[in-house]
């Protein structure tokens, strides 16, 4: 029996409720009470804090687990296993697993859905989430998962995540919960259990009957148009609103054929018996092969240029006809009660794949309960990470579909659009994400589910011209994916998310099928592809207030040129013909530019059809357009000892003709010039916008010194004045003059420096640099009072200097640099030679003797830098055993060297008896050598 381990505490609750202990026999769960939830729509979710073991529930199962051993092997179906009350009741944790979080039996509110997450850490390895709720007055079977794949939503410029999660786990009509979260190494930490409940959802929101047929969304009404709610009329509400019947949601849709998995594929099949978890077994069902699978009734969209509107309060409002092959009946997220969406997805240049994927949640749900399933998942992706949830913009995949094969419209920006989705790491820029609602690694796939993927594929291939069976070379972004960033990978253009990350999605069986929907989809769609108009859409350059596309288009149906649709931000704004001759395609390129307000927009391009085949949608592109003000650059300036030119161009993107321009000297408006001169490379630049004369020239005065120089373009029409440019320019000046009248040594350390400077420009004191050798030494100011400097020059007295610097002894070489007012050249001025001297002490030991336990030392020691005594160290056989003053007075001294008579010492020094030697060293005044002075041997008693 694996122990249960960890500190015995409570569930923690958010907000701070503490949940009571159940005891050790409880049937029921304890009531949780008084969790703020989120009222603010149709959807309620609790956000619970979960930490540690709960001892009444751990006790409960060490009491069970002595009775009931695991006897489950791992890998079994967790729907398919009675419930047991221990620890590992379904086998599926290592043997080095450890219990980080044990809870009790809570009851909450209802809830259906549910995701479990915990920070990340490089310590923690193999998560396990096992979990059971009550609901139809009973306990149900314990279920485990793993951790959901990492994923970035590159629409949201997400970083990468901080905590770990599930998938959305579908729990129907749960009224509590239990759950036991362990790991292999580390602890789980900050562990969250998110409890959502969809709601009723928007009137109609069921979206399938029991027969696996889907029932068909209705055409949105004008009404519908505006505010995004799926139909009311009595046709729709018939046909769309009807709730699945009590026999219809028990009903399983029809098994699909599904070849066995190759020996390689990982991991193995389950026994052939397996089921759809939840789904009754019924007899085998007849195979139906994938070409001849059909979907009954009405279909949304057939030969319809009926739009479905996105909110403008989260997308633009992208809008296409339909295209000549018949869209198949797809739910709106209005209809299955999407919310909206926390950020914009953004949209594809280009689309070249598809990618199937599962949803990886249960299979036992009714079709009554799919579009509240949908809400649950919507909910747990894009609630913040920090609150429990995934942290995303919307959901990640582009369409869903369940096992009676209804579609569903996933991320919001417009089901005929290249909406970028977050499905396939590293690959979901240019690939349609499509999901299969349930978990097929043990289960099979009915042949509804498989006939609505080939569907909403082929539809979406032949709006883009993308042939089913064939291959496609992409460039992995890195992140989640297993192909590291910039390496190219060759995919069928039907491929499984297996094949881009290391995942068994989307389980084995349906990655089994794939082949068989490629063959589907190609039936479907591949002819349309081949009469459909082809050809490339090369630039897309914004400019001012407008957006410049340029490419070629060929129909197979017609030599004549292709229609071509510009749409910015969901509006039809510009048709053309593809009608100009390029020397590659002939007669079959545009080249032009749509008028576009400023700022950044989303910019599709459409190739109509003729004949055969279908209208091609060649992607979209977000393109940021300039602001209609006045644009130009300074080219450069020129100056001379009065003035300065400056030369440039300017235009407004609203005229062709000149405009004016003023020109700013140091925030001064000193002048205003036409921008009229020829300039033939700046209309070569706009041919659309500019004319050919936007050039300008222009002299003004200026004094000497350093100015800035600054040009305004004055706007044409609507809009404001703009500042083109400034340009640091310095007008030649009278150079600063001084000199250096003295400089002498202080000392044995530094340098005294006297003297004058100043700037003809200014009556103003400047500033003085001292520089000694080459290297900077000071800074002074020149504002003492200098009269003669005054009279001298009539330009002021303020203008003397002194300043001492350090210095080292020895000769060196002290200049002056002035330092210009105007910020021109700062000249140096004047130098001169100083010599700092440091002379060594000098001194002599006149006698050394040995007495009883004591040497006497006696003699003199001067610094010929100073008439200040000195100290001598006394060393005896290499020690330093005494320092003391030569401070005695040594008339002899004072009249040999004329420094003072306090030079001399005479001292005892406590030694041991025997012979000795004894040195002395003289110890200099400042920083320098402190010389050897002499050594005497003496005998101690």
């Amino acid at each position: 029996m694996r122990a249960v381990t960890g500190s015995v505490t409570s569930v923690v609750l958010v907000w701070g409720l503490l949940a009571t202990a159940p005891s050790v026999a409880a049937a029921s769960p304890a009531v949780v009470s008084d969790v703020a939830q989120d009222t603010s729509s149709e959807v309620d979710v609790v956000e619970l804090d979960l930490t540690g073991i709960d001892p009444g529930a751990s006790a409960e199962i060490t009491e069970a687990d002595e009775v009931l051993p695991d006897t489950v092997a791992p890998g079994v179906d967790p729907d398919t296993v009675p419930g047991l009350e221990v620890e590992d009741p379904l086998g599926a944790l290592p043997d080095t697993a450890t219990t980080d979080v044990l809870t009790e039996q809570m009851t909450v509110d209802p809830f259906s859905v549910m995701g479990i997450s915990w920070d990340l850490d490089l310590g923690l390895e193999d998560v396990v989430v096992q979990y059971r709720t009550f609901r139809e007055g009973a306990w149900t079977d314990w279920g485990w998962v793993a951790p959901a794949e990492p994923y970035i939503d590159e629409a949201a410029g997400d970083e990468p995540s901080t905590r770990g999660a599930t998938d959305a786990i579908f729990v129907p009509d749960s009224t509590g919960v239990q759950l036991i979260v362990s790991s292999t190494a580390g602890t789980a930490q900050n562990v969250k259990v998110v409890l959502i409940d969809p709601g009723a959802g928007p009137s109609g929101d069921e979206a399938s009957t029991s027969s696996g047929t889907p029932t068909p969304a209705p055409v949105p009404t004008a009404a519908d148009v505006a505010t995004d709610e799926p139909a009311e009329s009595a046709d729709d509400a018939a046909t769309a609103t009807t709730p699945p019947t009590d026999e219809a949601a028990t009903e399983s849709p029809e098994p699909f054929e599904t070849p066995e998995p190759a020996e390689t594929q990982e991991p193995s099949a389950p026994a052939e018996e397996t089921t759809a978890p939840g789904v009754p077994v019924e007899e085998p069902a007849t195979v139906v092969s994938p070409t001849s699978v059909s979907v009954d009734g009405p279909v949304v969209g057939e030969q319809s240029s009926s739009a479905i509107t996105v909110p403008a309060a989260y997308m633009p409002n992208l809008v296409l006809p339909a295209a000549t092959m018949a869209q198949p009946a797809i739910v709106t997220r209005a209809q299955w009660g999407a919310p909206a969406p926390v950020c914009s997805g953004g949209y594809g240049s280009s689309t070249l794949a598809a990618a199937v994927h599962h949803t990886a949640s249960s299979n036992s749900y009714t079709a009554a309960q799919v579009p509240g399933l949908l809400r649950g998942i919507a909910e747990y992706h894009t609630r913040p990470e920090a609150s429990g949830g995934r942290g995303w913009c919307d959901v990640g995949y582009n369409f869903l579909v369940d096992k009676f094969g209804t579609i569903y419209e996933g991320r919001a920006g417009g089901i005929d659009q290249p909406v970028l989705g977050i499905h396939t790491g590293g690959f979901n820029s240019r690939v349609i994400g499509v999901s299969a609602i349930g978990n097929y690694q043990d289960a099979s796939v009915s042949a509804a589910m498989a006939e609505a993927i080939s569907q909403v594929i082929a539809w979406k291939f032949a709006q883009h011209r993308i042939m089913a069976n064939t291959s496609v070379t992409l460039v992995s972004g890195g992140g989640a994916s297993k192909y590291p960033e910039g390496t190219s990978v060759t995919f069928s253009t039907i491929f499984g998310h297996r094949d881009a990350q290391l995942t068994s999605c989307p389980g084995q069986y349906l990655y089994a099928l794939l082949g068989d929907i490629r063959n589907r989809v190609a039936q479907l769609s591949n002819a349309v592809v081949a009469e459909s108009p082809q050809g490339a859409w090369d630039l897309a350059q914004g400019g001012g207030s407008s957006v410049r596309v340029a490419g070629w288009a060929t129909d197979p149906s017609t030599s004549g040129a292709v229609l071509v649709q510009v749409l910015i931000d969901g509006t039809l704004t510009r048709s053309f013909a593809a009608d100009k001759v390029r020397s590659d395609v002939g007669a079959h390129s545009y080249d032009t530019s749509v008028t576009m307000s400023a700022g950044s927009h989303t910019v599709c391009v459409r190739y109509i059809n003729q004949g055969g085949g279908s209208d091609v949608h060649m992607g979209c592109r977000t393109i940021t357009a300039l602001p209609s003000n006045p644009v130009g650059v300074i080219d450069g300036t020129s100056v001379t000892a009065s003035s300065i030119t400056v030369r440039g161009w300017a235009r407004d993107p609203d005229s062709t003709s000149p405009i004016t321009v003023h020109v700013y000297v140091d925030g001064k408006a000193v002048a205003a010039e036409r921008a009229d001169e020829p300039r033939a490379d700046v209309q070569a630049s706009a041919p659309d916008e500019a004319g050919p004369n936007h050039g300008f020239q222009r002299t003004v005065s200026a004094n000497g010194g350093k100015h800035t120089v600054c040009v305004y373009g004055i706007n044409v029409g609507a809009g404001a004045n703009t500042k083109i440019g400034c340009k640091d320019v310095v007008v030649p000046n009278k150079i600063p003059v001084g000199v250096i009248d003295e400089a002498t040594a202080v000392g044995t350390d530094s340098i005294s420096v006297r003297g004058w400077a100043f700037d003809p420009d200014t009556s103003n004191p400047i500033t003085v640099h001292v520089y000694v050798d080459g290297k900077f030494a000071g800074i002074v100011a020149a504002d003492d009072n200098r009269s003669d400097v005054g009279r001298a020059y009539g330009n002021g007295s303020a203008h003397g200097f002194s300043t001492v610097v350090p210095a080292t002894a020895g000769t060196h070489t002290v200049c002056a640099y002035a330092i210009d007012s105007q910020g021109g050249g700062n000249p140096r001025f004047d130098c001169t030679s100083v010599t700092v001297r440091n002379a060594a002490p000098i001194g002599v030991i006149d006698q050394v003797t040995g007495g009883s336990g004591t040497v006497r030392v006696r003699g003199w020691a001067l610094d010929p830098d100073t008439t200040a005594s000195i100290s001598v160290h006394v060393y005896v056989d290499g020690k330093a055993v005494r320092s003391v003053r030569a401070s005695a007075s040594r008339s002899d001294i004072a009249r040999a060297y004329g420094l003072g008579a306090l030079h001399g010492f005479d001292t005892a020094v406590p030694v041991s008896a025997g012979t000795h030697q004894v040195c002395v060293y003289a110890i200099n005044a400042t920083a320098g050598s402190n010389p050897h002075l002499g050594c005497r041997t003496a005998t101690v008693s």
